[in-house]
């Protein structure tokens, strides 16, 4: 595990654990005026059996935010949805843990797309009221987001560009799929 701490003059720190960037401020003062609040809406099947599509929507259900999933992470993300958390394991021990440190996730905001990837920064309070923001890739934490109950937070170019993406992936796996594609394949 590397651990790289820097000391920024606005009163962030900064240190990188493993992939993970984790970004430390002395209070919760992030600004959500350039950001449009989405929730959680629904979960289908992507164009193969690999990849599934989380839906998150804006209030007026207008805007729709694809967040692209392994299986894994779409079971996950559908056990946290369906608001039954008893008996389920899949992110008691470490909701738990956070709680007993005195932490608790509530955001997630929607940070940055690298090719097809989107990242994702949690923003985690402290009781001291202190604000750690870590980026993680959406699919491997956006289930620990909904167990959590945190509020969903994204720009709408990040919507956008999203459903951009979403379009040229669907696209060229239909085209890969097609008859006529698949007999140029085969010979």
């Amino acid at each position: 595990m590397s651990k790289n701490l820097n000391s920024v003059s606005s009163g962030i720190e900064k240190i990188l654990i493993g992939d993970a960037m984790v970004r430390f401020t002395k209070k919760d003062k992030f600004d959500l005026s350039s950001y449009i609040e989405v929730f959680p809406y629904g979960l289908v099947g992507g164009v193969d059996e690999f990849r599934s599509i989380f839906i998150l929507k804006d209030a007026s259900g207008n805007e729709a935010l694809p967040v692209w999933l392994k299986p894994i992470d779409a079971g996950l993300v559908a056990v946290s949805m369906s608001g039954n958390m008893e008996g389920s394991t899949a992110h008691k021990v470490s909701l738990d843990l956070l709680n007993a440190l005195g932490f608790k996730i509530v955001r997630a905001v929607f940070a940055e797309l690298q090719d097809y990837r989107q990242y994702v920064e949690f923003h985690i309070v402290h009781t001291d009221k202190s604000l750690h923001i870590v980026k993680f890739n959406v699919e491997e934490a956006i289930s620990l987001a909904i167990a959590a109950k945190a509020k969903f937070y994204a720009k709408a170019d990040f919507i956008a560009e999203s459903k951009s993406i979403n379009q040229q992936v669907m696209t060229a796996k239909q085209n890969i799929l097609s008859e006529e594609n698949t007999q140029k394949y085969l010979m």
